[in-house]
């Protein structure tokens, strides 16, 4: 033990708090979905121009690269991607390769350099300080032969020779003049080929192989030909080569370098840096780009590393280890998918792991319901009968059961007899093995007995589609899921509007719920970026829409055809009290969740639980019970209309433990008024 000399000593010890920082919570959005590389090719834009710059050719004829900046293979020039990221996906069949700048093969053909060939027009060539001659082909003014193109002259006079000149005039049908003397060589044949300069064409796709587009590199052939993109040559004339340009290769990449790493988005300037242009072959930046027009705080974005169920999935993992999102916006209308972030956020909203969070999803309108397999997993047991003029479909498959009406489709996929690949209606369930068709099946097309590989569905009217939508709200029941709903938007892309899935409009919805206060309803608010709705109340009734959201549907509306759209009545998938279907009662308690769990934490292991400890910790509720209430703004009020302390104790039994009981007691959205007239 130390000593102690005799003095005064002062111990301070703290009866009540001061209050707490005053610090709230964000509910902040985070969207999931694929991030492309688009490089686009676009010859009114030298911007794109530039950036999908590859390959330069200077020298090029038919089958030999002469003269060429870069590599040539075996078969073709090595055309390297640009603009490329680290480990992208690139879909082979959006490769498209372009030349600016570029010298097309239009013509070629032999002609005898004797003096008096018939080939020469003028007889004393060699003083003549013009040539005319007379082309072998058709038309040599259908964009065959024009002033202009240059004409390369190849011969042998002992030595390889190359004269290279232009064409000056177009004389006939058949003749042109150059711009240069070609000498009189005897008992010589010689090669004219004419190029016709065009400042953008587009190879065609059979020109050019993607074997190595995985190395990001693109091989374009030694003889490829550049139309259908040159004008069309009449039939008869050879295959046209390039003689050179500057090549261009657009294409499409699922980025895969960010699939990691959740980005914070604040500005226009950081999405178009980090996750490119904002259009529909790049869904992650273009719903990015909606949800930040819709609130003034930033929003979050995760990459997927592919495009399906195992790649959401396995951004659920990242976001797993994310304590600050709220939001969570799959950009897919898969509903399996939308069950998995379902089940995520049920989870992780458990007190034990203490991180709520809500998804706010999307699904596709329900047009045909399948009874019987399906399109991709079609029945392959079923064997027509065919009784006079009676055609049945026999399979052991229990039809009775299946609730199958007259009027349902059956598809049949294939069959030994071709006749029978044709889609057939219903028109009676015979028993649980056989059903009548009515079809295209006259004159005995289709004899007793023919297999069939088939699928039965129903075409849904709209009443059904109502109560499909509803029936997959109800399926969720959970106020962590909000099924927003249309399922087509109509959004802005750079000044055109795109009919685009739904799921941009949760995207929307996500940026404007971040940006508000938590006390904020989203019942009628507006949301921008998105300017046409379809699918929505000009094409379900009334009724129809009541059927959806009696189930837990949050439809958006709009007054007009064209106008603005606004969210009908904000609800989640759990209809069964106001405080778990109303979208503001279960952000707001969410919010008084994170916030009165971050003010107590710093409790947790550093202090002991003493008599002080138990002060100090009623001080810190009450200081920020208090902070909340005076939070008041216009007409949608604070996030805590009041509180109260039941219990602040250790527990009696589990003595590590703090008991803390509040009574809290938050706003409610003005939902209904009712008037009454009284006379």
């Amino acid at each position: 033990m130390p000593y102690i000399t005799p003095s005064v000593l002062v111990y301070q010890q703290l009866e009540e708090a001061g209050g707490v920082l005053n610090t709230t919570p964000d509910l902040e959005a985070v969207i999931v979905g694929p991030l492309y590389n688009n490089v686009y090719v676009d010859a009114t834009d030298s911007i794109s121009l530039t950036a999908s710059e590859s390959l330069e050719i200077v020298n090029w004829d038919d089958d030999e690269a002469d003269v060429i900046e870069g590599d040539a293979g075996a078969t073709g020039f090595t055309l390297n991607l640009a603009g490329t990221y680290p480990g992208q996906v690139t879909d082979a069949s959006s490769v498209t390769v372009h030349m600016t700048d570029a010298l097309v093969e239009v013509n070629k053909f032999e002609f005898d350099m004797t003096n008096g060939g018939t080939s020469l027009v003028t007889a004393d060539v060699i003083a003549a300080t013009t040539v005319d001659f007379t082309l072998p082909l058709p038309d040599a003014t259908a964009n065959h032969a024009n002033v202009g193109d240059k004409v390369v002259v190849e011969y042998n006079d002992g030595s390889a020779q190359v004269i290279e000149t232009t064409i000056t005039a177009v004389i006939s049908a058949t003749q042109v003049r150059l711009a240069d003397v070609i000498p009189q060589v005897a008992l010589t044949t010689a090669t004219m080929t004419v190029y016709h300069p065009y400042s953008y064409i587009q190879v065609a796709s059979s020109q050019f192989d993607t074997t190595n587009i995985a190395q990001e590199e693109v091989n374009l052939l030694f003889t490829a030909t550049p139309f259908p993109g040159a004008p069309a040559h009449p039939a008869g004339y050879p295959d046209y080569g390039f003689l050179s340009g500057q090549t261009h290769v657009g294409y499409s990449s699922l980025r895969t370098d960010q699939v990691q790493t959740v980005l914070t988005i604040n500005n226009e300037d950081e999405r178009e840096s980090l996750l490119g242009a904002a259009d529909e072959n790049n869904p992650l930046s273009l719903a990015c780009q909606l949800a930040l027009a819709n609130t003034t705080g930033f929003i979050k974005v995760l990459s997927v590393g592919t495009n399906d169920s195992a790649g959401f999935i396995a951004a659920l993992d990242v976001l797993e280890g994310d304590e600050s999102v709220y939001y969570l916006v799959p950009l897919t209308q898969s509903q399996s998918i939308i069950t998995s972030f379902k089940n995520h956020a049920e989870q992780l909203s458990a007190p034990e792991v203490g991180l709520w969070r809500v998804v706010i999803a999307n699904t596709d309108l329900p047009e045909i319901l399948y009874l019987l397999g399906n399109a991709d997993a079609p029945i392959t047991t079923g064997v027509f009968s065919l009784s006079g003029s009676v055609l049945s479909l026999n399979d052991n498959q229990d039809f009775l059961s299946l609730s199958l009406q007259p009027g349902d489709n059956v598809v049949v996929t294939a069959s030994d007899d071709a006749e029978a690949v044709q889609t057939f209606t219903i028109e009676a369930i015979t028993d649980n093995q056989n059903i009548e068709l009515v079809g295209d099946f006259s004159g005995g097309d289709i004899t007793d007995g023919s297999t069939a590989t088939y699928y039965i569905s129903r075409d849904l009217s709209k009443s059904a589609q109502a109560t499909t939508i509803a029936s997959r709200s109800e399926t969720w029941r959970s106020n962590r899921v909000w099924h927003i709903w249309p399922d087509s938007v109509g959004v802005d892309v750079n000044g055109v509007t795109k009919y685009l899935p739904g799921y941009y409009l949760c995207a929307a919805h996500a940026g404007a719920a971040s940006g508000f206060p938590v006390q904020q309803g989203m019942t009628n608010i507006a949301v921008a970026g998105i300017v046409d709705l379809q699918n929505s109340n000009f094409y379900f009734s009334r009724e129809q829409l009541g059927v959806m959201a009696e189930k837990g549907t949050c439809i958006y509306v709009q007054a007009s055809q064209g106008g603005v759209p606004f969210c009908r009545h904000a609800l989640t998938t759990d209809v069964s009290v106001l405080e778990y279907r109303e979208q503001l009662k279960v952000k707001n308690w969410d919010f008084l969740s994170f916030y009165f769990k971050g003010k107590l934490s710093p409790f947790i292991g550093s202090w002991n639980i003493t008599p002080d400890t138990i002060s100090v910790m009623r001080q810190t509720v009450i200081s920020s019970g208090e902070l909340l209430v005076a939070k008041k703004l216009p007409k949608i009020g604070p996030p805590l209309l009041s509180y109260e302390i039941r219990r602040l104790e250790q527990d009696p039994n589990n003595k590590d433990q703090t008991i803390v009981e509040i009574k809290t007691e938050i706003v409610s959205p003005n939902n209904y008024s009712n008037v009454y007239l009284i006379i």
